[in-house]
């Protein structure tokens, strides 16, 4: 069994109390347009591969559920469903409930909700940000296949360990590195072709950017955030305002996804 490098406690901390740390989402530019992209790509040829609608879709490690909330208002007819053993998932709850949303949410840990027989399969699995958070993220990637359906697609998405996002959020911000197992996008991609699916292939998600201090406590902390925050608002993102294709990564992309599909017996 994979071991985490953090805890339940640093998950509960992270996401705090009150207010959704983040309740919104720009679908127009950035990451949640390389998501949209990616998803309705996905969707279209899991649809294909299974010959049914509506598709299952489980988020592992769905935190607060903004991924959730993306899914079913940009794919609608999706049967949407959350994975969440932190307190976060009471954000969930909330959020599903003020919007009038119907959300599936399990909450437990995850190893023990993916056994065979524990849940229904399904149709394709999304985990966010999640396996670099283990010390072995092939073993982690391997018990969580077990819940998708022969057919169905997985879609791992992690921070861009490539490039040099990487290299000045391990400069400045090493309390917050720390807490991620580096996986190099060639290691994700055999990871996932290890575990036998099929049609594998590595995405770039998101427009240039560079990354701030996580948790900005100095005074030269907040003022590096400050000139990031002008640099990525005022230069960045004027100039690549949306990801246009799924195929050409920069060097400081900041999210890659790994793709791939469970074989039909």
């Amino acid at each position: 069994m994979s071991k985490g490098i953090t805890t339940k406690e640093y998950w509960d901390d992270y996401w705090g109390s009150g207010a959704p740390r983040f309740a919104t989402y720009d679908k127009s530019r950035g990451v949640f347009h390389a998501l949209d992209l990616l998803l309705a790509e996905c969707l279209r040829r899991t649809r294909e591969r299974l010959a049914r609608d509506p598709l299952r879709l489980v988020d592992c490690g769905s935190g607060e559920g903004l991924i959730l909330r993306f899914v079913h208002e940009q794919h609608p007819g999706v049967e949407v469903w959350g994975i969440e053993y932190s307190d976060a998932i009471e954000k969930s709850r909330q959020m599903a409930e003020e919007l009038g949303y119907d959300f599936h949410l399990l909450r437990g840990d995850l190893f023990e909700l993916c056994r065979p027989g524990v849940t229904e399969p399904f149709d394709v699995l999304t985990s966010f940000g999640l396996i670099e958070h283990f010390d072995d993220p092939g073993q982690v990637l391997a018990q969580l296949i077990q819940m998708v359906e022969p057919g169905g697609c997985v879609i791992t998405v992690i921070p861009n360990f490539d490039g040099l996002f990487n290299a000045l959020w391990k400069l400045y911000d090493p309390g917050n590195y720390r807490h991620h197992i580096p996986i190099s996008n060639a290691r994700l991609l055999a990871v996932h072709r290890e575990l036998g699916l099929e049609d594998v292939a590595l995405y770039p998600i998101g427009t240039p950017t560079i990354p701030a201090i996580h948790d900005a406590a100095r005074s030269w902390q907040k003022k590096l955030n400050w000139v990031i925050e002008q640099v990525n608002g005022r230069i960045l993102q004027p100039l690549w305002p949306r990801q246009v294709s799924l195929q050409r990564k920069y060097a400081m992309t900041p999210a890659v996804a790994c793709v791939g599909w469970k074989p039909l017996p």
